[in-house]
């Protein structure tokens, strides 16, 4: 039997991905949400703001993927107190626990948006948000701190993720954009974007898995920027889908605050994991219209 697996949030977008894919590699997995469930595993129900863990004891983990927090920006303004309770809070209590625990390795979700700027390609030293900026990056970058602290105790491995997409990622209350843009299609026959020369660095949900698995097998420990390394405007993402959809798009040219771009540097990624994404960007806005088409 392989070594058990902690899942936190497993119900949602990126966890249901990688559980399947650590199902199908013969993990023994279980879940931590709460309240959500996951088919086919055992899931825990206990809410890591203010739940007991001391459940857990009975499993002796040997690793933990932690993605259990607010994970919207959108969501996470009008839930500012919720958000640090749970991203930073929920992510201390689990560190504390697992301190002493033996375990081979205890990994971190946390985001592109911890960083000040855009407009280059952005290293792992380059300046990072403060209290004053986005309450959902803020919290991640608290958390990354306390994930820093604990890994003089245990291996420990954070992942500042870029913009995912793919099958499992919800539609509706604040969508991303490629879901928002998909359901434009499906739904309303057209698209609309607000800004098209929006730049991020689009990632496709397998290429994310792949990783986080590769986080669990390799030895490193640290902090990586997970994503493709490559900047696509969002006049691309619109133009792309309406063609797969047949319909036509408009971009409402509107202003917006955030940096035009925001993507990183992934070389030591790909030099400290053997990892490189798999999937482009036709392809995986193909797999993901058939998905959403589909459910």
């Amino acid at each position: 039997m392989s070594d058990r697996i902690l899942i936190t949030g497993g119900a949602g977008f990126i966890g249901k991905n990688l559980i399947e894919e650590l199902r199908r590699q013969d993990y023994e997995v279980v879940n931590l949400s709460r309240g959500s469930q996951v088919e086919k595993i055992e899931n825990i129900n206990i809410d890591i703001r203010d739940g007991d863990i001391s459940q857990l004891d009975e499993y002796k983990f040997k690793y933990v993927i932690h993605l259990a927090g607010v994970s919207s920006a959108k969501e996470a303004t009008s839930k500012k107190d919720e958000t640090i309770e749970t991203n930073l809070g929920g992510t201390k209590k689990l560190l504390e626990y697992f301190a002493d625990r033996d375990l081979k390795k205890f990994i971190f979700m946390s985001s592109i948006n911890v960083y000040r700027g855009g407009g280059k390609l952005i290293e792992a030293s380059d300046d990072l948000v403060d209290e004053n900026g986005s309450i959902y990056a803020y919290s991640k970058l608290l958390s990354e701190e306390e994930c820093d602290k604990y890994r003089s105790k245990m291996p420990v491995l954070t992942f500042r993720l870029t913009n995912a997409y793919g099958p499992y990622q919800r539609r509706s209350s604040r969508p991303n954009l490629i879901p928002q843009v998909i359901s434009q299609a499906i739904n309303e026959k057209k698209i609309e974007i607000y800004n098209g020369n929006f730049s991020r660095d689009f990632i496709y949900i397998s290429d994310v898995v792949n990783a986080l698995i590769s986080g669990l097998q390799q030895d490193f420990t640290g902090t990586l920027n997970l994503g493709t390394g490559m900047a696509t405007k969002t006049l691309e993402i619109a133009k792309r889908v309406a063609e797969i959809a047949d319909v036509e798009w408009e971009d409402l040219k509107k202003n917006i605050k955030d940096p035009l771009e925001l993507v990183p540097d992934t070389t030591l990624i790909r030099k400290s994991l053997g990892w490189e994404s798999q999937v482009g960007l036709e392809e995986g806005l193909r797999r993901t219209w058939e998905y959403y088409v589909r459910a």
